[in-house]
């Protein structure tokens, strides 16, 4: 259809709509009660007249069809389903999920199942839908879940007896459909026909490759679409699960250094990563960065480390014949050169968590810098009398037990409005996500906060970890504030491509993530930097940690001590 159908058919869409005079807003509060007691014929009338007084609020319709659909009568659903999808049902991802599912249940009982299988494909494509088994499970569904689309949607592959060549295949395909169908843009990096013949070389390679091998593949394949939310995550449990390596590596630049470590691996410590498995450690960062996802180079950084925590790194990566180790080759602090083999053991610790398990010997110094003293607190803060500051982190974009993220906004609000301290740091750099919904609600906290607008009120320190929601909220203060940001780059872009859209492969059960949005944080396309760069570089060094200096907080005290010199005409 061209440009001018489309336009057509919308204004002949606009124009079925019926239109009542103007009233007052409907009593939503009211039809919510309702809904959630389950009284769908006292739904339907009052939403009835809601939708003849405003039909262009998506929320109704969705809640009209649901009504209608509870009662039995699919036949009334459809048009508000159709109608809530048109408008985007409530303004969000789930939203339009729900409104899709129960089209498709109504579709599948009018037993228009090609429908039924549509608006599924959609729901699952584009909105995180899983729960097949909602229709799997109900045989009034028994003529769409034995359709064969149905079937190909879901994975559900004919004749147990399939043996392994054919399981593995199976999820290739299951795969390469859900990537070209949730992906809103999937080649946005890496040209389709290498992404393609890539597929083909691991199909072709499947009879002859370990379980490893292909499980390596698949994340090689996640890794090639180019950004930060598009992976497949290592197994950690089944039959193929991965195992840990007893250290907790940490790239001081180009510097790889063992922070941490096992007990009975206490005298790693401090030691620097020369080569993994042979190969340079420069070169094994890149190799193992190929396989994992990332928006920009910090983020390998972060990511890098996540994958040296695995053993199958050895033979999946790097091909070594050692199913069980990962061979380092080590410079002691002691000046000694050591090739290690690091033992696999059952995965007993988050890799991908903010820092080093607190059981474990620690170059950290035992006196914490206040980055490192609640890096599992969601946030929280505290107050520098001595240069008027208060140093709030964030560890994660979500409310925690006791306040909400909002709520935590305004109590830095009021601390800062009603006390001596002029300065406000917020803290990033553990932070690699959460509900980016929960964002704006704080940042307009600190735009409320008059202490803040001035050249040196708001700091904001970021680093490797800032990704994904804390990508977005680090955006949305440099937005709307005249932030100065210290620290590493970001570990994201101002535009990329995300949000956890989790799935799980038929056969083998291994999961992942296929990006699913495009987040454009200035809100408009034009913004090509890799990073949010700091202001002020002050990156960590090994000797920082093992001192116990911040070189963000310092940084930030020397700025405010360079401006007292010369007179804050502020």
């Amino acid at each position: 259809m061209n440009l001018k159908n489309a336009f057509l058919a919308f204004l002949a869409a606009m124009s079925s709509w019926a239109v009542a005079p103007a009233g007052p807003i409907p009593d939503r509060a009211g039809v919510y009660e309702l809904v959630n007691a389950e009284q769908w014929s006292d739904v339907v009338p009052l939403l009835t007249r809601s939708v003849e007084i405003n039909p262009y609020y998506g929320e109704d319709w969705y809640l009209l069809g649901l009504a209608h659909a509870r009662l039995g009568n699919c036949e009334a659903a459809e048009e508000p389903f159709a109608r809530s999808i048109e408008l985007g049902a409530n303004g969000r991802s789930w939203g339009m999920r729900n409104a899709h599912v129960e089209a498709a249940a109504c579709a599948a009982q009018l037993g228009d199942i090609d429908a039924a299988v549509d608006h599924l494909a959609v729901a699952q494509a584009r909105y995180k839908f899983n729960g097949f088994e909602r229709f799997d499970a109900d045989p009034t569904f028994e003529r769409l879940t034995a359709d064969p689309a149905y079937r190909r949607l879901t994975g559900k592959r004919d004749g147990s007896a399939a043996g392994r060549v054919d399981g593995w295949s199976s999820d290739l395909d299951y795969y390469v459909d859900l990537m070209e169908r949730r992906h809103p843009n999937p080649f946005h990096t890496v040209d389709k026909a290498d992404w393609y013949a890539a597929v083909s070389t691991l199909r072709q390679q499947i009879p002859e490759l370990t379980d490893l091998d292909v499980i390596v593949g698949f994340m090689r394949l996640a890794s090639m679409i180019g950004d930060g939310h598009t992976t497949i995550y290592p197994p950690f449990d089944g039959p193929l699960a991965f195992h840990m390596t007893p250290v907790w590596p940490y790239a001081f630049g180009d510097d790889w250094r063992i922070i941490a470590a096992a007990p009975e691996f206490a005298d790693l410590v401090g030691a620097r990563i020369v080569a993994v498995e042979g190969v340079p450690m420069a070169e094994a960062a890149e190799r193992i960065a190929a396989h994992l996802p990332s928006d920009n180079t910090m983020t390998h950084k972060w990511i890098v480390n996540v994958g040296l925590q695995f053993a199958e790194v050895a033979q999946g990566i790097f091909g070594s014949s050692d199913v069980c180790c990962l061979s380092l080759e080590l410079l002691l602090e002691t000046g000694e050169r050591r090739t290690v083999r690091l033992p696999g053991g059952d995965i007993d610790r988050n890799p991908m968590a903010a820092w080093t398990p607190a059981h474990w010997p620690s170059a950290q110094a035992e006196l914490s810098p206040s980055w490192l003293k609640n890096v599992d607190a969601k946030h929280w803060y505290e107050t520098f009398d001595d240069v008027g500051l208060v140093y709030a982190q964030i560890n994660q974009v979500r409310d925690d037990e006791s306040r909400s993220l909002e709520a935590f906004g305004r109590e830095l609000r009021q601390v800062l409005s009603e006390g001596d301290h002029r300065h406000l740091v917020i803290d990033l750099r553990h932070n690699n996500g959460g509900n980016g919904y929960l964002n704006w609600p704080f940042v307009r906290e600190l735009v409320r906060t008059e202490a803040l607008d001035r050249p040196d009120g708001l700091f904001v320190i970021t680093g490797r970890r800032t990704f994904s929601a804390a990508m977005l909220l680090s955006s949305m203060i440099e937005f709307h504030t005249d932030a100065l940001f210290v620290g590493e780059p970001t570990g994201s872009s101002p535009q990329f491509y995300g949000e956890d859209t989790e799935f799980q492969l038929p056969y083998s059960k291994l999961a992942g993530s296929i990006s699913s949005f495009w987040f454009q944080n200035r809100f408009t396309s034009d913004d090509e930097r890799p990073w949010i760069a700091p202001d002020i570089v002050a990156e960590l060094t090994f000797d920082d940690l093992r001192t116990g200096r911040d070189p963000a907080m310092q940084a930030i005290r020397e700025y405010l001590e360079s401006r007292d010199k010369v007179g804050d005409p502020n």
